[in-house]
Parts: C-alpha cells; sequence; structure tokens
C-alpha cells in the first residue's frame, strides 16, 4: 500500500470529526481490495492486505462481512452503503462508439403482466459500449416505466450524441432518432439472439446479483456497484486507490437517505 495512504489514515483517526471519512477508508479496503481488517476502534484501524482470506472480485455482502469482521450487521450495512455512493458513475465519460441499448427486468415473474410492463418487478435500461469483439464498457439505470421520459435521461447522460446505437424495434427508441442520428432498430429475435453481447451482461448481471445480495431492495446501488466493477475489470491495479479518492471526496449523506434509496 502506498506510504503516503497510510499516513492520511493514521492522521484522519486522530479526530473524530472524520469518522465518516475514516468509514469510508476502511469500508473502500475491504471492498475493493482485499484487505483483512481488524477493526479495533473509530481512533485504532490496523489494516493488512492478505489476498485469499478477504479478497472477493465480485463484492461482498454487508451480512457476509458482518461474519468476517465481528461487527454488527447494520454498522457494515451503513459502512458498505456509504462506500457504494462513491462507486456511482461521475457521467464524464459518455459510451462511444459501438452502443448497445437494452431493458432487462429484476425480480420474479408476476402472473398477468406482459412484455415492458411491471408491478413490484423494477425495470433496468442498460447500455453497453463494444470494442473490437469485445465488451468496453457498461451503464445501467433504474427506471420506473419504459416511457420516453424515463429513457431519456438515460440517453443524454450516458450516450455520446455520434454514437452508433443499436436497439431492439420498441416503439420508445424511435423517438431518439432526430437527436441520434446513428440509432439503429433491429429485431432482436428469439432470446435476444441479435444483441448476445447485451444479453450476456444482462445474466451475469443477474446471476451476480442473485449470489451475493439475493434482493433487488436497493436496484440502483446493485446496478452502479456492478457498473463500476466491470468497467475497470482491466485496471484491476488501480481500483483500489480509485475507490480511495471517490470515498474520501464524497458529499456526506445522511443514512436516513441511504436507507430509503432505491
Amino acid at each position: 500500500m502506498n506510504p503516503k495512504i497510510i499516513q492520511i489514515i493514521k492522521m484522519i483517526s486522530k479526530y473524530s470529526l472524520y469518522a465518516f471519512m475514516l468509514q469510508c477508508l476502511f469500508m473502500s479496503m475491504v471492498l475493493a481490495s482485499g484487505a483483512k481488517a481488524q477493526y479495533k476502534s473509530v481512533k485504532e484501524v490496523t489494516l493488512s492486505i492478505n489476498a485469499g482470506k478477504m479478497t472477493n472480485k465480485k463484492g461482498i455482502s454487508s451480512t457476509e462481512l458482518s461474519r468476517k469482521l465481528s461487527l454488527r450487521q447494520k454498522t457494515c450495512w451503513l459502512f458498505r452503503k456509504k462506500v457504494v455512493q462513491s462507486m456511482k458513475s461521475s457521467k464524464q465519460y459518455p459510451l462511444k462508439g459501438i452502443v448497445e441499448v437494452d431493458e432487462m427486468v429484476i425480480g420474479q415473474q408476476e402472473e398477468e403482466v406482459v412484455g415492458r410492463a411491471n408491478k413490484k418487478k423494477k425495470l433496468v435500461i442498460v447500455g453497453l459500449e463494444k470494442k473490437g469483439k469485445g465488451i468496453s464498457r457498461m451503464c445501467a439505470k433504474f427506471i420506473s416505466d419504459a416511457s420516453e421520459e424515463s429513457f431519456k435521461p438515460v440517453f443524454s447522460e450516458s450516450v455520446d450524441k455520434q454514437a452508433n446505437i443499436r436497439t431492439d424495434g420498441s416503439s420508445t427508441y424511435q423517438t431518439f432518432l432526430d437527436q441520434y442520428p446513428n440509432l439503429r432498430q433491429e429485431n432482436s429475435k428469439k432470446k435476444g439472439k441479435n444483441f448476445k453481447d447485451i444479453h450476456r451482461v444482462i445474466m451475469m448481471f443477474k446471476a451476480w446479483l442473485r449470489g451475493i445480495h439475493h434482493s433487488v431492495m436497493y436496484v440502483q446501488d446493485y446496478l452502479d456497484e456492478y457498473a463500476y466493477r466491470f468497467n475497470r475489470s482491466f485496471m484491476k491495479e488501480n481500483i483500489f486507490d480509485n475507490l480511495l479518492k471517490r470515498a474520501v471526496n464524497l458529499k456526506s449523506v445522511s443514512r436516513k437517505l441511504l436507507a430509503n434509496a432505491i
């Protein structure tokens, strides 16, 4: 670990005023780097990198974190929640080049619900940037319905105007043809045969969600965390430092707002 980071942690730990920052630093290490932590007090945190004992490239739930660190689950949930907030996209780098956009539904199948309609299930729009034969980056956002109004923030914040966009034949995407001249609609065919890459990412996310969190209560947090990890899969050496900086610069958010977030 960078000696400067260790020095910063020691300095911060002397002042209770910066307890929130210390919590973010502590949980960043647990979540991003695979740090084994021996938590003694807010003023004394001993960290030692020990790959294999706390490392989990897929992430870790607050329940599992509580068991490993011998801390209250509520404490681990709050710490983890704060760190995940720093994983949100800065929206400074929209998807470019060849981009695929599609929706997915998260949750159990509902009776008498057809197509993109949903009751208790969560509807999510997913964007994918392709590079060569592989996938470069992704973004995902929870939306209330499949209307133009719900789709618009995703396109404006996360997709470049000149991107070569591929979507299915949904009528909602047709409303963006004027703003995105390179948008092309295609028949997705049975089981999304024409959109294999984005459907593969969707299936990977759902498998990750079932394996780690087992819930869709805080779906946007899970989407942000997954996208953060996915987009940095080729930069794993720097993901720890990057998350530390984000956690320290994160604006303080109350527990009540965190708990009420979708």
